[in-house]
């Protein structure tokens, strides 16, 4: 399995140095305003510098003085991701400045493979990963980037209209093409589709299947339409709350084929809007998923912290630093070994919200 292994970042937004482990599964917990949204911010950053985006990205974020730690333009954002590529290690390598046009440029950016540093230049406002240099070492890294996606499934409109039915590569950010995604895995891989039926129907009894035929009137468009178990009753999604929809995209992309599967899966606050039964439930469905892909959590919930080991967890908490002036993200995996005596007696949610472990106000 390829996968990240370790995580450098120094002056980005509220984390000033930051030097993190990842493993297969891992849960960000702690208080709001310690961290947590910046982390997941860093990763919607490089899948804009992936994807050749990296100006738009910066330009349609406010400019760049608020993407340095306190505005302090001059360190610059340095980053290195350590990753595992079919049993090798590779590292990604770069550091974004300011230039005199006060534009965000890339003053360094290198690849790292067998204890050797290849430059890909300097003074370049997008990645130049996806060039053919090296090897085809670059293109390498880079595909590896653009199999690792964020999801935010806070907001559930788009998910509602009508989709043209060839939008179905990969799952959108905020699952707004569902409906043709889940067509493509109804007709290609018919018992994923019928597991991912079931699951739904554990948390939503009622319902029995989705409706995802193109229009009959507009056959290059489907929409996420849906039948009532017992009636048989057509409704569209607009009849469906939205925490149900936000538990069948989850459903969806924890159990998507494998072949689809991102190989890093980043979730910012998957328990939003889910009932209890359904938390635990998307747990079950997190595990199973993190044995084939990467899964990093960002999460305020007890009840999903609650289905998790103390390995899993990760304490986000925003300290002062040593000169007392800056406030900083401090990230911390637990340590079982600490925590043996209290987890005869209580769950790791429960810790949690006893202050304990820290990641509290």
């Amino acid at each position: 399995m390829n996968y990240l292994n370790r995580i450098e970042l120094q002056n980005f937004k509220s984390i000033r140095e930051l030097d993190l482990e990842l493993g297969n599964l891992n849960i960000l917990i702690g208080a709001n305003g310690a961290g947590k949204s910046n982390f997941v911010n860093f990763f919607k950053m490089l899948e804009a510098i992936s994807a050749g985006r990296f100006a738009e990205y910066v330009g349609l974020h406010s400019g760049h003085p608020g993407f340095f730690f306190y505005g302090n333009r001059d360190c610059g954002i340095n980053a290195k991701l350590t990753m595992h590529l079919k049993n090798k290690q590779f590292a990604y390598q770069f550091t974004l400045k300011q230039n005199p046009e006060e534009q965000l440029v890339f003053t360094q950016e290198n690849i790292i493979a067998d204890e050797a540093t290849y430059s890909l230049g300097i003074g370049h406002r997008e990645s130049h990963l996806n060039c053919d240099n090296h090897g085809g070492l670059c293109r390498r890294i880079a595909a590896q980037l653009t199999k690792w996606q964020v999801f935010q499934f806070h907001e559930t409109s788009q998910i509602r209209g009508l989709h043209y039915i060839h939008d179905n590569l990969k799952l959108r950010e905020n699952s707004a093409n569902l409906a043709p995604y889940l067509l493509v895995i109804k007709e290609k891989y018919p018992s994923n589709y019928r597991r991912i039926i079931r699951t739904i129907q554990q948390i939503i009894p009622y319902f029995g299947d989705f409706v995802l035929d193109p229009l009959r009137l507009n056959s290059d468009n489907n929409r996420l339409d849906w039948r009532e178990l017992a009636t048989n009753l057509r409704f569209s999604a607009s009849q469906f709350s939205d925490g149900s929809l936000r538990f069948a995209a989850l459903t969806t992309l924890l159990m998507q084929p494998l072949e689809m599967m991102p190989s890093l899966i980043l979730i910012d606050e998957p328990e939003l809007g889910l009932h209890p039964a359904a938390i635990r439930l998307l747990a079950s469905m997190i595990k199973a998923a993190s044995e084939n892909s990467q899964i990093i959590l960002a999460t305020q919930s007890k009840t999903l912290v609650d289905e998790f080991e103390p390995k899993d967890i990760i304490v986000l908490e925003r300290n002062i630093d040593d000169s007392e002036i800056h406030f900083c993200s401090s990230f911390r995996r637990l340590d079982p070994c600490t925590l043996e005596n209290w987890l005869d007696d209580y769950g790791m949610g429960e810790i949690w919200d006893k202050d304990i472990i820290g990641g509290r106000p």
